[in-house]
């Protein structure tokens, strides 16, 4: 988990980069607060993490992207997106190469 804060002033947040993994959802939203947006050709989610490990396996790009609840209802994470806790603790996503140019990390 990364503390950050935007370049223009002293809010600090939390985010996480998410990496495709259930376990990197996990550890920062809470397990069951989040779910897998890919379609119905899987049966469940374990099935969905086969699938991921294989890919990782075979050092493929295909990660599956994961929904979370936002004010404005669900948002998909795709890997490499942040998951971003505001001061407030509402979640937002925000696409990786956004992040990056907009916020700086606090120790």
């Amino acid at each position: 988990m990364n503390y950050c804060k935007p370049a223009w002033n002293d809010r600090v947040i939390e985010a996480v980069k998410w990496d495709g993994h259930a376990a990197t959802a996990d550890a920062f939203l809470g397990a069951g607060n989040w779910q897998y947006a890919e379609p119905a050709t899987f049966r469940d989610v374990s099935e969905i993490q086969r699938a991921v490990d294989f890919a990782v396996q075979l050092e493929s790009p295909w990660r599956p992207s994961i929904k979370i609840r936002t004010l404005a209802g669900d948002a998909r994470v795709e890997p490499g997106d942040y998951i971003v806790r505001g001061v407030s603790g509402k979640l937002q996503p925000v696409r990786g190469d956004v992040f990056e140019r907009t916020y700086v990390q606090v120790d």
